[in-house]
């Protein structure tokens, strides 16, 4: 026997999860395609831009230590990267966040913001996890309206003439019938041209 639907919606809240388990996915072959600098760079980059520069009240300057990878002692950029890692090596420098962002948003990061750099991701998750909760939510409605018409407990099926037919055709054998009702021959006469 047939359980009735639950009211809780299933395909929404699987859609939620889904759209949330599929962040790290998106977000690791988006990283894993970007150049080495520019991923190695990315937590730094994000912290520099959004660290006050200044203290609130006293205004002074507030150096943090950021790492910065070389290349034969110069700053590397994703130009002067070599393919085999050889010669690359870092050094912990103190400067003021807002230079440290500047300069990798100039050197590294070709003049795009932090924002700028996630936005791809974060509009391909956003359409994959808009797309899964719209499936969820039809899956939702679709398993609502069969509830409302009822879900067959017992019994044989409703079926149409042709489903019929369909269903009980085979060669050689006898042919199968289909009993009317008094509510579909009304329907019929309702449906047929009046004189």
């Amino acid at each position: 026997m047939a359980i009735f639907p639950s009211r809780i919606p299933i395909g929404v809240i699987l859609g939620a999860v889904f759209a949330l388990a599929a962040a790290p996915a998106i977000f690791g072959v988006w990283h894993h395609r970007q150049s080495p600098l520019e991923s190695f760079y990315l937590p730094s980059y994000a912290k520099a831009y959004v660290q006050p520069s200044h203290g609130l009240i006293t205004g002074k300057p507030i150096p943090h230590s950021f790492y910065l990878v070389t290349v034969n002692g110069a700053y590397a950029v994703p130009e002067t990267m070599p393919p085999d890692m050889r010669g690359v090596s870092g050094r912990f420098v103190d400067v003021l966040p807002s230079a440290y962002a500047a300069w990798l948003k100039l050197a590294i990061y070709h003049g795009r913001s932090p924002v700028e750099v996630l936005e791809l991701p974060l509009l391909i998750w956003a359409s994959s996890g808009m797309l899964l909760l719209l499936a969820g939510a039809v899956y939702d409605f679709r398993r609502r309206r069969r509830a409302r018409e009822g879900w067959q407990l017992r019994g044989p099926e409703h079926k149409t003439i042709p489903e019929f037919n369909r269903l009980t055709k085979a060669r050689g054998k006898e042919k199968g019938f289909v009993l009317t009702t008094i509510q579909s021959e009304i329907r019929a006469a309702a449906d047929a041209p009046q004189r």
